[in-house]
């Protein structure tokens, strides 16, 4: 190779390295500017359903976006005066039970402990003479001054910030209403924009792709929302009538609400019913922890595929890392939007690689594994698993 050659290559690959690096920091930069568009078009395309419906009898569009907008309206606000008021009320009270569920927890933690010498030397003590003396106001005098010294300087800057996240989030919102209703309104003009960009050979196959990804997306959502519903009604009898712990209400639509973050939700849901549930009793304990798995079990594993009818089956263990990922990118927010939006990536990848540049429509390969673990690409020969055992011979 030429010397001129060597430098004018090297100097287009250090360009084109620069400008993937300039792309990859501009993206970052808008990124929370994407998750709000996103957000927006994942509601607009939600809300299509009940439009298209409504055009059916001869509505038009923009009549048939506000009947749409202020059914939603009527239908939140409804949840909200019904669920919300009896949701504070018990939510108030479970949080001035829960110091002194906590105790009642650990005094029948330590009872159980040193109701056997086995139990005694296996699981560690926990002493409660700091927690009594807490709940008991004893040493409030003494620490008064440190906590008036310690409110001065840090109330002031935590008020402001969550001053800010409250602005920011309705600011949030209000931008993910407009963009969805300005997707509403004109949908066509966007995706025909998208389709205007693409050979006119792919011009179907792309409104074909785009079909198939909002029909996936609201799938999603549609889940999301029943599943949510059908499991707060199941934690609730399992939590009120099955189990009767104090205020079952709030914690059932905490669970039940918690499952809109996948993986996570469930998870963080399960503390508080677990600290009720200790101050009842470790037997109300034991029974409360296997019947909350149970329920998020068939949540997850039949009423949630039953739902989607398999046409956004997402792996367990993919979602969770793209939560992750996108958490760390976007922050908690990336949690809720991880199936939807690995349920987009998953589907272009799909259409776009998989069936049109490899072409693999009718082909796509059927893992299968023999009884000895072995890999294959379809079901193992019958005389395969023998075969090697008289190999290993």
């Amino acid at each position: 190779m030429e010397y001129p050659d060597f430098i004018r290559r090297t100097v287009a690959l250090v360009t084109i390295a620069v400008v993937a690096v300039l792309i990859v920091l501009g993206v970052l930069k808008i990124v929370p500017y994407l998750v709000i568009v996103f957000t927006g078009w994942v509601l607009a395309v939600t809300l299509e359903v009940p439009v298209r419906a409504l055009q059916r009898f001869g509505l038009s569009r923009l009549l048939a976006v506000v009947i749409a907008i202020l059914a939603v309206l009527v239908v939140g606000g409804l949840v909200i005066a019904l669920a919300i008021p009896p949701f504070i009320t018990q939510t108030g009270a479970l949080l001035h039970q829960l110091p002194d569920a906590i105790k009642e927890g650990l005094d029948n933690y330590s009872q159980f402990r040193n109701g056997s010498d086995i139990l005694t030397r296996l699981l560690p003590p926990l002493d409660l003479k700091e927690l009594d003396r807490v709940l008991a106001g004893r040493d409030r005098a003494e620490r008064l001054s440190d906590h008036l010294a310690q409110f001065a300087n840090r109330a002031l800057p935590v008020l402001g910030a969550i001053g800010n996240s409250i602005l920011s989030g309705f600011a949030n919102l209000l931008l993910v209403a407009l963009v969805a209703l300005l997707l509403l309104l004109e949908p066509t003009v966007y995706y025909g924009a998208i389709v205007s960009i693409v050979p006119e050979r792919a011009e179907a196959r792309t409104l074909e792709i785009i079909n198939m990804v909002r029909r996936n997306v609201v799938t999603w959502l549609v889940a999301m929302l029943a599943s949510m519903s059908i499991a707060t009604v199941i934690f609730k009898i399992v939590l009120g009538l099955i189990l009767r712990l104090p205020n079952a209400f709030a914690l059932s639509l905490f669970a039940g609400l918690a499952t809109i973050v996948p993986t996570f939700g469930p998870l963080i849901a399960v503390v508080p019913v677990a600290i009720v549930a200790s101050a009842e009793g470790l037997n109300k304990l034991i029974l409360a922890i296997p019947l909350y798995a149970a329920v998020g079990l068939v949540q997850d594993r039949v009423i949630t595929p039953a739902i989607m009818k398999n046409q956004l089956a997402i792996p367990a263990a993919a979602l969770v890392v793209f939560q992750l990922i996108l958490a760390a990118a976007i922050g908690p927010l990336g949690l809720l939007l991880g199936a939807p939006v690995l349920a987009v990536i998953i589907t272009l990848v799909r259409e776009l690689f998989v069936f049109g540049v490899l072409h693999k429509d009718d082909a796509v390969p059927d893992v299968v594994a023999a009884e000895d673990g072995t890999l294959f690409l379809s079901a193992p020969p019958p005389d395969t698993a023998a075969s090697e055992a008289e190999g290993d011979e």
